[in-house]
């Protein structure tokens, strides 16, 4: 999954959420609660906060540094 930034659609981050789901699937363990991420973004200078679900990520706010 490619992230890109909401305001310069900058591209940020390629994660693999997948393989990170099918690792915890293989332990036993079920994804309820989605991955909170914060990434720097070089071009707004901004940090942007991002909810990661299995097929999809939410915008969930900028971040002033």
């Amino acid at each position: 999954m490619k992230i890109r930034c909401k305001k310069t659609r900058r591209f940020l981050i390629d994660i693999r959420i997948e393989d990170y789901l099918q690792a915890l699937e293989d332990l036993g363990v079920s994804q309820e609660v989605p991955l909170k991420i914060v990434l720097p973004c070089p071009k707004c200078h901004k940090q942007e906060e991002y909810d990661i679900y299995k097929t999809h990520y939410i915008f969930v706010r900028n971040i002033e540094r």
